[in-house]
């Protein structure tokens, strides 16, 4: 019963701080998953971008289609950037979609740049092509990102950026793709080390 009233509390003359109602809602358990998700209707869209937050941080899976909905069709910019980082917390299917078209050339750069980090938490084998290509963008931070992505991928990300560190024409998507793995070989070489003082 609390969650229309905070989602409400966002706007009006006595406003209450996104960040405190977005911490509140996932308190409230799964019984306040339908009244976070009404919240994706509403017309005021740091509601809507609230609810989605709330819904990504508090693992909604059942509500992944709608917030792929809202990658698709919001138009409002922020309520469609937090709608990719939802995604890639849900891990659903629903998201693959949805994030790929998201990070075409001609979507917003921070959209881009979120939905690229997206499909590497979401570990879909099949993102691993569209963000090999990603490598050679015109934006360094897209392409950063799309080179962490692939990381996370498991081995067929990583085989990605080996090849395209290897073998491309692309000076720039080769970099990306060195120093991407560069990170992930010191990751590994800072863990055996812990590992060992831990022994």
């Amino acid at each position: 019963m609390a969650v229309p009233h905070l989602l409400r509390s966002l706007c009006g003359p006595r406003t209450v701080p996104p960040n405190v109602v977005t911490a509140a809602l996932p308190s409230l358990g799964h019984e306040a998953w339908p009244g976070v998700a009404a919240g994706l209707q509403d017309p005021e869209p740091l509601v809507r971008a609230v609810a989605i937050e709330a819904l990504g941080m508090t693992g909604a899976i059942s509500r992944a289609a709608e917030v792929a909905r809202a990658l698709r069709e919001d138009a409002d910019i922020e309520v469609r950037i937090r709608a990719a980082r939802a995604l890639g917390r849900l891990g659903m299917p629903e998201g693959l979609k949805p994030l790929l078209a998201a990070i075409r050339p001609g979507r917003p750069t921070a959209l881009r740049i979120v939905a690229a980090g997206a499909l590497g938490s979401l570990g879909a084998v099949a993102a691993t092509d569209p963000l090999t290509v990603l490598l050679g963008d015109r934006n360094p931070h897209v392409a950063g990102t799309a080179a962490r992505a692939l990381l996370r991928l498991g081995p067929e990300g990583q085989a990605a950026l080996r090849e395209a560190a290897d073998g491309r024409p692309d000076a720039s998507a080769a970099a990306q793709a060195r120093a991407a793995l560069a990170e992930a070989a010191v990751g590994g070489a800072r863990h055996d080390v812990l590992v060992e003082v831990a022994l």
